[in-house]
């Protein structure tokens, strides 16, 4: 925890203290040759990014709350109310006992134990009750926060960026690039990610989400990278060659359980692959090797998380969330 304290003050001294382009400041000399601070950057970037995303988010999660509250004042007094009147109208007095129900059945009776997420309780028992309620008016006040936030959107302007000197380059040249859509835009949307990994699963709806609506201006792909070739990065590959990758990706993407062989001949023989010429593929050497040379190629360039999301090769390095991406997205669009 010390270390990460100290590692954290040295970024943000950097960021706010520093005059001149912290990229060409020297650290370091060792026998007359000079070591730049972006030396340095270049063999830890992804732990930095990681590091910078975090100071990123605890001040855009603090700035939405301040947000929030202002949105808040701006209806309350739109309405002669006062904030506390007005979140009774809008959020409280909408909840009642049938809503309640309608809650408990669908969490089957039971909800997470704030104290230990990892236990839950039954909301027969007063606390398990008192925490559902609890839980309900969250997210009706979320949903009425996000009503006033497009309601107000023209009136708000967020100015607060990831600095963007650490912003990294990602040249995909010599990367095979699976298109899911391809417009023929000079923008591209290229996610990095598994079909096996979660975190790629939890991101696929929300980046597919705001290319349908930018879809004008973009394309979007997909650049498959893990360990090793997955048996649906083979399968995701043979569907390319039958010009349906992107109802495979779809599919991968859709299954709840890693994917096996039983599962992909399934969803081949569903999306109405040739399965004759899909089983010879999916056997093929050269297939396996063409992703694992994607992978290496990959690895090369020192990525080490994923999903990751690249914009006309610049890496998005924010909170992973839909505003966050969208924004960044029309800043960085031609």
């Amino acid at each position: 925890m010390r270390k990460f304290l100290i590692n954290l003050w040295l970024i943000l001294c950097v960021i706010s203290c520093s005059k001149t382009d912290p990229g060409k400041q020297v650290v370091a000399e060792v026998g007359g040759k000079k070591i730049t601070l972006s030396e340095v950057d270049a063999t830890i970037n992804e732990p930095l990014y990681h590091m910078l995303e975090g100071i990123y988010s605890l001040r855009n999660e603090a700035l939405n709350s301040i947000i929030n509250e202002y949105l808040l004042e701006i209806e309350a007094n739109s309405r002669n109310l006062s904030k506390e009147k007005l979140l009774y109208i809008e959020v409280f007095n909408k909840i009642n006992d049938s809503i309640i129900a309608l809650k408990e059945k669908e969490c089957n009776f039971l909800i997470p134990d704030k104290r230990n997420p990892l236990k839950t309780i039954s909301t027969k028992n007063a606390y398990g009750r008192h925490l559902l309620v609890e839980y309900i008016v969250l997210g009706y006040k979320r949903d009425y926060l996000e009503e006033l936030r497009e309601k107000y959107k023209n009136k708000i302007s967020v100015m607060l960026k990831l600095p963007e000197r650490y912003r990294k380059i990602l040249d995909l040249k010599g990367i095979h690039i699976s298109y899911v859509k391809n417009n023929h835009s000079k923008n591209d949307l290229i996610v990095i990610g598994s079909y096996d990994c979660e975190g790629c699963k939890h991101a696929e709806p929300i980046v597919k989400k705001i290319y349908e609506k930018n879809s004008l201006k973009l394309n979007y792909g997909f650049i498959f990278y893990d360990d090793y070739p997955t048996p649906a990065s083979i399968a995701a590959e043979c569907a390319y060659l039958q010009n349906k990758f992107e109802i495979m990706h779809d599919s991968l993407f859709a299954l709840t359980s890693i994917a096996d062989s039983a599962s992909i001949f399934r969803i081949a023989k569903n999306i109405g692959l040739d399965i004759v010429q899909f089983a010879k593929d999916y056997q093929n050497k050269k297939i396996f090797e063409k992703v694992n040379e994607n992978i290496l190629k990959l690895r090369n360039k020192k990525i080490e998380t994923t999903p990751l999301i690249v914009i006309n090769n610049k890496v998005f390095n924010g909170p992973f969330n839909e505003s966050a991406l969208e924004q960044y997205i029309s800043e960085n669009i031609k």
